[in-house]
């Protein structure tokens, strides 16, 4: 007879749930029956999930992960002055919002500044300045409607933090959510059911005092890992979200049972699932336990060179993408000024407008990413 694991409600077949062990937001696939009911995984995904994955939505949209449902939908990027952008999967940025300005001219004339994100928005801004301006042409505002590319003049402020009483209990369940996939029944798993259901102490803390994972490839990947220690009576649990946040859940000190070591590892940026990983667990004491709860075994230089590994290439590609767009966008404003198709059908004057354009180009483009 199965039961939730949160309120004991025995399961059946019209109310049990496929589970996403890792959650969907953050490009999980496997998927656990038998595990919580309808009612209980609604309410957590709620109040526990959705909280903790929008912690790491900049990791998601950042690395292009593929969901098995849903899209990645734009980035909310916040410049060190406070500007605020959305940028799209592909890399594109825009306003986060549309800006309307109006200059009096004299008594009969004003001059209206549109600054929007598609033309869509524009026409929604034009009917609506048409109820205060009868006899404005949109049409005709539309057709003069230029797309323009501008360079930001100071960094985006990224802060990625995680954790919390409700996002806690969302990396908690991940973990217990896998250890029942692979035969563990909750019941065995006292430490992290009192923090889930009695909001006992927390059952988990931040770890990356030592490399767990033997054979580690440098790329974007969610781990979960299980492994008991039966001299130290010790069932654990190990999670890393994107490579980059590294966690151990104790899910029992008074493990009984035999030797557990089984993991699950998912390349989100690919929806695939990665085998053949060595992650041992073995040298974790009892004593450990509380040290790491109280953030005693992390190594924030180590993490910031780990941090630089997984991120970095990602970064670097982003940057030639927008190198790529770049040469594309100014080849294109140059053959669109001078109005010929091809160089070799260019006059002499037609060449040095276009190279010249170019130039300029180059410069904006150079000055703005001073690091190029």
């Amino acid at each position: 007879m199965k039961k939730c694991f949160l309120c004991n409600l025995i399961i059946t077949k019209d109310n049990d749930t496929k589970e996403h062990i890792l959650p969907n937001a953050l490009g999980g696939i496997k998927k656990v029956e038998g595990f919580i009911c309808d009612k209980c995984n609604n309410e957590t995904g709620h109040k526990w999930d959705s909280k903790f994955t929008k912690q790491l939505s900049y990791f998601c949209h950042f690395f292009k992960i593929k969901r098995e449902r849903g899209k990645i939908n734009p980035q909310e990027l916040v410049t060190a002055t406070g500007e605020k952008y959305l940028e799209d999967i592909n890399g594109v940025l825009v306003p986060r919002h549309p800006n309307v300005t109006e200059d009096i001219i004299d008594n009969n004339r004003s001059k209206i500044n549109i600054q929007v994100r598609d033309f869509k928005e524009l026409d929604r801004i034009l009917k609506g300045l048409k109820r205060k301006y009868p006899k404005l042409d949109i049409d005709d505002i539309k057709q003069k409607a230029k797309i323009e590319h501008t360079y930001l003049d100071e960094p985006f402020i990224v802060k990625e933090q995680i954790g919390g009483k409700e996002e806690g209990k969302s990396i908690v369940k991940t973990v217990l959510s896998y250890a029942y996939s692979i035969g563990i029944l909750p019941t065995n798993c006292e430490e992290s059911l009192n923090y889930l259901k009695k909001d006992q102490d927390i059952s988990f803390g931040y770890f990356n005092e030592r490399e767990v994972i033997k054979n580690r490839p440098f790329k974007p990947l969610h781990v979960i890992h299980i492994e008991s220690i039966p001299e130290e009576n010790l069932l654990i649990g190990y999670i890393e979200y994107f490579s980059i946040y590294k966690i151990i859940v104790c899910l029992s000190r008074k493990y009984q049972g035999k030797k557990i070591s089984n993991s699950y590892v998912l390349d989100p940026t690919k929806a695939k699932e990665i085998k053949h990983l060595d992650i041992d667990l073995g040298f974790i004491k009892s004593e450990d336990i509380d040290e790491i709860y109280n953030y005693k075994k992390i190594d924030y230089k180590k993490w910031e060179k780990d941090f630089s590994k997984i991120y970095a290439p990602r970064f670097n590609e982003k940057r030639e993408k927008n190198k790529n767009d770049f040469i594309e966008r100014a080849f294109e404003k140059a053959f669109n000024k001078v109005g010929v198709e091809k160089i070799e059908l260019m006059t002499d004057s037609e060449k040095w407008i276009f190279s010249n354009i170019i130039a300029e180009e180059v410069v904006n483009f150079y000055i703005a990413n001073r690091s190029l």
